[in-house]
């Protein structure tokens, strides 16, 4: 049975953060499975390989790249540009009013450089704060990393959640 997402908490920004590959992502996969009312992004590891999946469709594309000219090195990741520009895109076309739920992962290293989902986050970000509450937003954000992104995106009104149990706290 489906179940609709409904605010817990004053707060409509949840940073879900934790430190590199501890499970994140799946966690999140398993608690937004029979949920509706969610839009974002999520990027899973699917047989060894980082993908990207556009919700609430659930399509899924490789993100990483094997190679080609179009692609950026982050990491121990060589990342398809061309998918990152979907992400991008996709992003900044959202409209919060649409969504109970907006889930982001994972804001990184290119984020901050402005690359990668940028300037679709961004965009994403400022729809956000104009839009009356109702929505929610997910930013999912290793720990390393989570006071630039704090400040670099001028967060406010946020809760930082270190596990999903804290993160399901702010879902029915």
């Amino acid at each position: 049975m489906l179940q609709s997402i409904q605010m817990r908490s004053k707060s409509r920004i949840i940073l879900f953060s934790r430190e590199v590959h501890s499970g994140k992502t799946t966690e999140l996969l398993e608690l937004l499975e029979h949920k509706e009312g969610i839009g974002g992004i999520l990027c899973p590891n699917k047989n060894g390989r980082k993908h990207a999946m556009f919700l609430p469709e659930r399509k899924t594309y490789l993100l990483e790249s094997n190679g080609e000219k179009s692609s950026i090195k982050v990491g121990n990741y060589i990342l398809d540009k061309t998918i990152l520009k979907k992400i991008s895109d996709y992003l900044a076309q959202m409209k919060p009013h649409d969504f109970g739920l907006i889930v982001v992962d994972e804001i990184g290293k290119l984020e901050l450089k402005n690359e990668g989902y940028e300037p679709g986050l961004s965009r994403l970000i400022q729809n956000f704060h104009k839009q009356q509450p109702g929505c929610r937003l997910i930013l999912v954000v290793r720990d390393s990393l989570l006071l630039q992104v704090i400040e670099k995106y001028k967060l406010e009104n946020y809760e930082v959640a270190g596990n999903i149990q804290e993160v399901s706290n702010f879902l029915v």
